[in-house]
C-alpha cells in the first residue's frame, strides 16, 4: 500500500504536471496555453496480470486556454524501489521494448491497431513511464475472462489486425531495412530464424509416423522445389511479431447488436523477431478448437491476403506458394491427424 501511494504521489506531483508542461496532451501544432488542473488516479484492477510493471488508471483534467478537457489514461510504471542499473535485465528490457514501440515503431508503421500514447520515456520523468489513452473510455473491452474460444467475428478482426502489422513490417523491412534493423536489433529476445525449419522437419517426421507415406513424400517433394531462405535478412516472412497474444491484450469495440467492429492490441513489450506464423499459430491453438480444417484454411488465406495488401508485392502467386508450403501446411499437418483431413491436404497440395 505504501508503494502504491508513493507511485500515485509521483504521478500527481511529478509526472502529470511535467507532461502538461511538455505539451504531451496537445494536438500537433497546437499553440494553446495549457495548464494542469487536477487528476484522479488509482491502481488498476488489472495490475496483477503482468508482474514486470505497475498499472494505474484515472482521469486527467487539463486547461486549454481556460477550457477544461478530460483525458482518461492508463499509466505504466516500473517499480521505484531500485535504480535502473539494478533492474532485472528482462524486466527493464521488456519495458524498453514497449517504449521503443510507442516512440519509434508506430511512427514508421502508421497503423490504427494500438492506443494513442501520450508519453513513453525511460528516464526523463525520474523513472520509466508509459502513458496511454484508456481504451475502455472509448467503448473498448476485453472478451469475457471465461471465454476460451473466439467466435468467427472476433477471430476475423484479430487475424486481420495482426496480418496488417506483419505485412507492414515486411514492407518496411524490404524498403527501409536500415530503419527496420534498428528495431529488431534492440529487442530483448534475440533473432529467431530457425523455428520454422524445425517445424517443417517435425511435420515431415510426424507425417511419416502417423499419416500415409504418400502424403509425407508429396509434401516433402513440394518443399524441395521451394526455395527456403535461411538468412533472416532475406526471408520475407521473418519480421517483428507481437510475441504474446494473451486475450488480455485484445480490446474489442461493439455495435448495438454486440457485434465486434474494431480492435486495439496492447502488450507490445514482448515483441520478437521471428516468422509470421508465431502470432497466428498462438491464436489458432488457444482459441479455435471448434474450427474445422476448411475454416482454418480460410483463415490462413485471409491472413495472407491482408499481409499482401500491406506488403504490396507483385509476385503474389510465388509468395503464396512459399507461404503455404513453408508456414501453413507444416502447422496444419501437425494439428490435423485424421484421414479426412489428410485427403483435404493432398487436394490442396495438388493445386500448388
Amino acid at each position: 500500500m505504501e508503494n502504491t501511494q508513493s507511485d500515485i504521489d509521483f504521478i500527481m506531483t511529478d509526472l502529470l504536471p511535467e507532461m502538461v508542461y511538455n505539451r504531451c496532451f496537445c494536438d500537433p501544432n497546437s499553440r494553446e496555453f495549457v495548464e494542469f488542473e487536477s487528476a484522479n488516479i488509482h491502481q488498476s484492477k488489472k495490475n496483477n496480470i503482468n508482474s514486470i510493471r505497475k498499472l494505474y488508471k484515472g482521469q486527467v483534467i487539463v486547461q486549454f486556454s481556460g477550457e477544461p478537457k478530460v483525458f482518461s489514461v492508463i499509466i505504466k510504471l516500473l517499480p521505484n524501489d531500485q535504480s535502473p542499473s539494478n533492474y532485472n535485465d528482462d524486466i527493464y528490457g521488456y519495458f524498453l521494448n514497449e517504449e521503443m514501440f510507442y516512440n519509434k515503431i508506430i511512427k514508421k508503421y502508421k497503423l490504427d491497431i494500438y492506443p494513442k500514447c501520450f508519453v513513453a520515456d525511460m528516464g526523463k520523468y525520474g523513472r520509466p513511464v508509459i502513458v496511454l489513452e484508456d481504451l475502455e473510455s472509448f467503448g473498448y473491452h476485453n472478451i469475457h475472462e471465461d471465454d476460451d474460444k473466439l467466435d468467427e467475428d472476433h477471430l476475423n478482426l484479430l487475424v486481420k489486425s495482426i496480418a496488417k502489422f506483419h505485412g507492414r513490417g515486411m514492407k518496411i523491412k524490404r524498403d527501409e531495412f536500415n530503419d527496420f534493423r534498428e528495431f529488431y536489433a534492440k529487442l530483448v529476445t534475440p533473432v529467431s530464424n530457425d523455428d520454422y525449419i524445425k517445424t517443417i522437419n517435425k511435420a515431415f517426421n510426424d507425417l511419416k509416423d502417423n499419416l500415409t507415406t504418400d502424403l509425407a513424400q508429396k509434401w516433402y517433394n513440394k518443399i524441395e522445389n521451394t526455395s527456403l531462405i535461411m538468412d533472416h535478412q532475406f526471408n520475407k516472412f521473418i519480421t517483428i511479431c507481437h510475441g504474446c497474444f494473451n486475450k488480455e491484450h485484445w480490446l474489442f469495440k461493439y455495435d448495438n447488436n454486440n457485434k465486434p467492429i474494431d480492435i486495439k492490441i496492447l502488450g507490445w513489450n514482448n515483441m520478437i523477431y521471428t516468422n509470421v506464423i508465431y502470432d497466428l499459430k498462438f491464436i489458432l491453438e488457444k482459441f479455435s478448437d471448434n474450427l474445422n480444417f476448411n475454416k482454418i484454411h480460410d483463415i490462413f488465406h485471409e491472413y495472407f491476403c491482408n499481409i499482401i495488401i500491406e506488403y504490396n508485392e507483385q509476385s503474389n502467386e510465388k509468395l503464396y506458394r512459399e507461404f503455404l508450403l513453408t508456414y501453413y501446411y507444416p502447422n496444419i499437418i501437425l494439428n490435423n491427424k485424421t484421414r479426412e483431413n489428410e485427403i483435404e491436404i493432398i487436394k490442396l497440395l495438388d493445386k500448388l
